[in-house]
């Protein structure tokens, strides 16, 4: 377990206690808007931020969303500490390596850019219970034709709850697994289309990374079930027919939010169904906790906080799978789909 890592002010003090308004997804007004993506946690960084602006909405999405370049972005504590972000490439931005937010802290987000000036609400970074075990247990999902199902795993993290404060939490997961192709059965077609066999001496056996294992955003609030340990459902895991061609390590970071920003997540779930990246789309009509200073009544889209963050891991076995799906035959070298050969270091 390693405990350790999606925030001048012109707002009245009705504004900064206010909830959040419902989305409006009727709007027949076409804008670009600021998109913010991104947060900082207790977890050593660098932490990344995204800035863009939100493709037209009107009767219809139209335009391509594009890249805020060239802002100078800096985050801010109670105690008047700044840190300043590089920008990368084109809309991403980054905190120096290392630098790591503290529980009890106030921070506030500060952007600038050629579209204006930006400020956050000040968000205080709220401690996150510990992890103290994770679960895995198989999934089937009901079908008509019993041959053809879904399943998957699904991870559980129990924890003990304060009960002197409300807690509000959401997971992220992280998965390595190793992967079987078949490169001797790779082929490709001629200039006539006629499929040509070309076996390929390597490579069958990889190990692949996955950033985000879990399609979901899962969010968390205690209000019914305050200071009680708790078993909550943080990950689902699909079986997709090679990630548990032998065993699957899974590592689940838990991370605190704010009262705000859990009634801002709540509600994104809530009104857009979202899965994947909560981002994409953006949202038109959503209220989050970051003002446009140079123009108050334009909205910006995201939402800055601070996390505090847990993690630990556990190996899925595949005998885990108790109705496996058919196995997925890949006729390439592993290598191409992004695969690595070698062992990483933290396996066994």
């Amino acid at each position: 377990m390693i405990r350790n890592i999606l925030p001048i002010l012109v707002l009245t003090v009705v504004a900064l206690n206010a909830c959040i308004d419902p989305v409006d997804i009727n709007t027949t007004e076409e804008k670009k808007l600021l998109v913010v993506e991104g947060f900082i946690s207790t977890k050593p960084g660098p932490h990344t931020f995204k800035l863009s602006k939100s493709a037209k909405y009107g009767s219809i999405f139209v335009g391509f969303s594009q890249k805020e370049e060239n802002a100078t972005i800096f985050i801010k504590d109670d105690l008047g500490k700044q840190v300043f972000l590089d920008e990368l490439s084109p809309g991403l931005y980054q905190t120096p390596k290392g630098y790591q937010a503290e529980v009890g802290r106030t921070y506030t987000l500060i952007i600038n850019s050629k579209s204006g000036q930006y400020i956050s609400l000040p968000e205080k970074l709220e401690p996150v219970p510990i992890i103290k075990k994770l679960e895995a247990r198989f999934k089937k999902f009901p079908s008509v034709i019993p041959e053809i199902f879904k399943s998957g795993i699904e991870i559980y993290s129990t924890f003990d709850d304060p009960a002197d404060s409300q807690n509000f939490m959401f997971w992220d997961a992280r998965g390595t697994f190793i992967m079987n192709t078949r490169p001797d059965l790779f082929t490709y077609r001629d200039g006539e289309g006629k499929i040509i066999s070309a076996p390929k001496d390597c490579c069958a056996r990889c190990f692949f990374e996955e950033r985000k294992a879990e399609a979901e955003f899962r969010i968390y609030s205690d209000s019914k079930t305050n200071g009680n340990e708790n078993r909550v459902l943080a990950a689902y895991i699909p079986d997709d027919g090679a990630r548990f061609d032998e065993k699957y390590l899974i590592r689940i970071e838990q991370y605190s939010l704010s009262r705000k920003a859990f009634q801002f997540y709540n509600l994104l779930n809530e009104q857009l169904s979202i899965s994947g990246d909560i981002f994409d789309p953006p949202p038109a009509g959503t209220n989050g906790n970051i003002v446009n200073i140079t123009n108050p009544e334009q909205q910006v889209i995201g939402f800055f906080h601070a996390s505090d963050y847990y993690s630990d891991s556990i190996y899925i076995e595949k005998s885990a799978i108790l109705e496996a799906n058919a196995d997925k035959l890949v006729p390439e070298d592993c290598r191409v789909l992004g695969g690595d050969v070698n062992t990483p270091s933290y396996w066994h």
